[in-house]
Order: C-alpha cells, then sequence, then structure tokens
C-alpha cells in the first residue's frame, strides 16, 4: 500500500483531489485573519489553480472565525453526529480521525475494503470530516484538504451501490415497490446508527425525474420506506436531516418514446428539470419537507453544473454546493503515477471528481457546522430552515426572472403573489452561504 499524491489528468474522466488534516481539539484555534490567508480558502477560478475550492466558495472561514469566538478551542462541527449511507470507507486513509470516523458494513461486500475498485463512499466522507493539518504528504500538505466539518462524528453505513450506463432509462413503479422494504430498513438502521444522527448523507439515488410521478403513485410503491424516513416518532425539531444528491442526469442521452421522459428529452438529451423521483420526493409528500434537502451542483463561477439535475418543482426544499472540479480523498486501484492504475490498494487523493454526489456532503457538512454554531439555541430542522433561507440568492443563482404578462410558476414564488419569482429553477433557494447562516440571530432590546 502506497501513501501518495497525485492530480492526474485525464480526459472524459470526473474524478476529484485533495491533502489535509486535524489540529487535534483542544488547540487554540487560528484567529479570522489566519483563516482569511490560509490556502484552503484560495479564490476560486476558472483556470482551476485552486484546487481545494468549496470551503471559500461557501465562505466556510467566517463560520469557523464565529466558532472560534463562540465555541473557542472547539472544531468546526465538533459534537454533531453524520451519518453517510455509501459503498463504504477507507478508515485507515490519513485523513480520518480515529476516533471521529467509523463504519459498519449493512450489506456485504460493500466495505471497499480491498481497493479493487474507487471508493465512492471515502471520497464522499472526506468532503464531510477529512482532518486538518495533520496529514498529507508532499502537494497534499500544501493544499491542506479538509472536509466542511472536520471536528464532526462520521459514521459510514455500507451499502451496495451501482452505476447505470446506457440510454436514461426512469426507474419503473414495479421496481421502486421491490426496493421499498430494503430501502426502509437501511434508512431505519441508518436512523439509529451514533444513538441518532444530526444528519444523514445520501449521495446516491434513482433514475427518473420527480415531477413525472404523482404523490399517490410514490405513496402506492414507497409506502414503508417513506414511513421510515419520515420519523414520526421523534419530536420535529430533533429529527435527522436527510440530505440528498439531485442526480447526474442533465445531458444524458434518451428517447422521448421513453415511459416518463417524453418531453424533456430534446434533440436526444435528457432536460432534467429536477432531481431524481426519491431524491426529491419531498415536493410530493408533505412529511418530508421539513427535515429534507436535495442538492444540485456549481462550478467554480457559481453556474449550475452541466450533468447536474435542476430544483425545478423540488426548488423550496432544493440548495446548490460546489459539485465540480471537487478535491477528494481516494482509496482504490492506482498505481506509480496516482489513480488510473490497476494495482488495488492505493490511498490518497484524486482529481477532478465531480457530481451531486460531491455537492451534498458539503451541504452536509455545513448543515454540521450550523448545528455547532447554533448549538442549544436552534434545533436540527430549525439549523435547516436558516440554511435555505440565507443561501446566497445573487448573480449566477438569482430567482427565475418573469416575463412581461406571464406569472411565476407556483413552485418557484414563496410569497404568493406570483407577479415575480423568489426562488432559481436551477439553484432552487440559492448557493449554501455559511457566513450568513452563521450570523446572529435577532437583536437584543431592553
Amino acid at each position: 500500500m502506497k501513501k501518495l499524491f497525485a492530480v492526474p489528468v485525464m480526459a472524459g474522466v470526473l474524478a476529484g483531489c485533495g491533502g489535509g488534516g486535524d489540529g487535534g481539539g483542544g488547540s487554540s484555534p487560528p484567529s479570522a485573519y489566519d483563516f482569511a490567508r490560509h490556502p484552503e480558502f484560495c479564490t476560486p477560478d476558472s483556470r482551476g489553480s485552486c484546487r481545494n475550492w468549496a470551503p471559500g466558495a461557501v465562505n466556510a472561514h467566517e463560520a469557523y472565525a464565529r466558532l472560534a469566538r463562540r465555541h473557542p478551542g472547539e472544531l468546526p462541527g465538533e459534537g454533531v453526529r453524520v451519518t453517510v449511507v455509501d459503498s463504504g470507507i477507507h478508515l485507515g486513509h490519513w485523513e480520518f480521525h480515529p476516533r471521529r470516523t467509523t463504519e459498519e458494513i449493512y450489506y456485504s461486500g460493500s466495505g471497499d475494503t480491498l481497493g479493487s475498485e474507487f471508493s465512492h463512499g471515502t471520497a464522499v466522507a472526506s468532503l464531510i470530516g477529512a482532518r486538518r493539518d495533520g496529514g498529507g504528504v508532499g502537494a497534499g500538505a500544501a493544499l491542506d484538504f479538509h472536509g466542511i466539518a472536520w471536528g464532526a462524528n462520521v459514521h459510514l453505513l455500507g451499502v451496495t451501490l451501482e452505476t447505470v450506463g446506457g440510454p436514461y432509462m426512469p426507474i419503473t413503479l414495479a421496481t421502486l415497490g421491490l426496493v421499498d422494504t430494503g430501502s426502509a430498513l437501511w434508512m431505519t438502521r441508518a436512523l439509529a446508527s451514533q444513538g441518532g444522527p444530526d444528519v444523514v448523507n445520501m449521495s446516491f439515488g434513482f433514475t427518473g425525474l420527480v415531477e413525472k410521478y404523482t404523490e399517490a403513485e410514490l405513496r402506492g410503491a414507497l409506502g414503508s420506506s417513506i414511513q421510515a424516513a419520515a420519523q414520526g416518532s421523534t419530536p420535529a425539531r430533533d429529527r435527522a436531516l436527510l440530505v440528498r444528491s439531485a442526480g447526474n442526469s442533465h445531458g444524458a442521452s434518451c428517447s422521448s418514446a421513453t415511459a416518463r421522459v417524453g418531453s424533456s428529452c430534446v434533440g436526444g438529451s435528457l432536460v432534467a428539470s429536477s432531481p431524481g423521483v426519491v431524491s426529491g420526493a419531498m415536493a410530493r409528500l408533505s412529511e418530508l419537507r421539513p427535515h429534507s434537502v436535495v442538492v444540485v451542483s456549481t462550478d467554480r463561477q457559481g453556474r449550475i453544473s452541466s450533468f447536474s439535475n435542476r430544483c425545478g418543482i423540488a426548488a423550496r426544499w432544493c440548495i446548490a454546493a460546489p459539485g465540480e472540479d471537487m478535491l477528494v480523498a481516494y482509496w482504490g486501484p492506482g498505481g506509480p503515477s496516482g489513480p488510473g492504475g490497476t494495482v488495488p490498494g492505493y490511498e490518497g487523493y484524486d482529481a477532478p471528481r465531480s457530481g451531486t454526489s460531491y455537492a451534498a456532503p458539503v451541504v452536509s457538512g455545513g448543515l454540521a457546522v450550523a448545528m455547532h454554531y447554533f448549538r442549544g439555541q436552534l434545533g436540527n430542522t430549525e439549523v435547516l430552515a436558516r440554511v435555505l433561507a440565507t443561501a446566497d440568492r445573487t448573480g449566477n443563482a438569482a430567482p427565475d426572472p418573469v416575463a412581461t404578462g406571464s406569472s411565476c410558476p407556483a413552485h418557484l414564488d414563496t410569497d404568493g403573489d406570483r407577479t415575480d419569482c423568489e426562488l432559481s429553477s436551477t439553484h432552487g433557494r440559492g448557493i449554501l452561504n455559511l457566513d450568513t447562516a452563521t450570523r446572529p440571530v435577532g437583536t437584543l432590546s431592553t
């Protein structure tokens, strides 16, 4: 097993990379000035010279500075429990703190233990909880790759995931019905992990745009898993926040003759105008709305990524975050030059990884940071509401314009007047902004 750093450039490959560590709990946190100067907050640019651009893009340094003043000596996300449902994790990677990172294999064969294939779970978990200033070698140490909430407790629930190729084929109701019982079981297990997590990250989903399925159809096919995800027996403010990736189906090859595609196939390419059927289910199912969020991907300029599903009818519960050209911790096949080789057990970093799979953990980490900051003040669902309300809706994330003589679609209107839109059909609530999300709530008066 080799611990190396490499950033391969491979045409057509969607990948990612990084480097970093921890600093340990209890040490004096850097000042706000130190945070601003740190290379992790280099300015994102189109040339890609800033490899670890996500923390700066969501203004994490502002939140870290406030945390240093409110909770001195604590790491961002400390005490918050994040469960990641994914393909498994390589616990031996130096980016994962042994006391804050755990794993259980729910489905056999999902542990990614041999390193014979790319460990999606390792990459996703690293964007949440990879350590700062405690690991990495060579260029990795200089880049200081770390998760958004590197002080959080991260637990990986290993499940079996598969990659589906070929033309775009929406999942059928019959197939959804077949996976319902299994989905309910692993969801129940995830919600019981760590004594009850604060956040559950799910960077996977099913094909099929949620707008093509009715509420009745979803309830008929997914009754058990909906009931599990609703967390009805848990007080509303304490429910685990369910963070899902929107999907990477925009632009996929398709046929308008395929069931549940129709007019969404334009010129042989899919217009993914809403999240995937399960990821965006809160648009149809009211009991999931207070504690669910679906995440779309943006590039360095805050534009919706070309591959990303859009927020569409789920805009009220949808947020955008960096998910393109991402740095991630890597475990899988490699060689002397890094990922891309065939020898199993390569341990290091990879770049550039892209997908809503990587935007979702940025939001999960951001929620953990906000929960930490508002500890004792706000419940989990109240934190989610605040993060959605304070997202950046300027520039490329601005609300949709309304043409003269037209009205705003109901799913993009929040004030009820329909004369203008408050939400974006692509970015939903806007781009995650940890600066505005962690500003003080309310004012003092006498």
